[in-house]
């Protein structure tokens, strides 16, 4: 299964977020301060993920690299 990037995931929640307050679902403050917090999240799960990357490169006994990790783990 392909996992999406932090920054899909980013993308596709804030244009979530930004339906909502355009419907009436919450209001800017609301929105706001939800994508500050969505924002914080991914951007901590993109450390997590780079971190994962490196470490698999690190260990891979042939020339594994980084971006092989990177690209099969996220399809790309």
């Amino acid at each position: 299964m392909e996992q999406q990037t932090p920054v899909e995931l980013l993308h596709k929640e804030s244009n979530e977020l930004i339906t909502q307050y355009l419907d009436g679902k919450i209001d800017k403050r609301e929105l706001l301060t939800m994508h500050h917090n969505i924002l914080y999240q991914y951007k901590e799960i993109e450390i997590e993920h780079l971190e994962d990357c490196w470490i698999a490169a690190e260990q891979s006994e042939d020339s594994y690299t980084f971006f092989n990790y990177y690209n099969e783990t996220y399809n790309k």
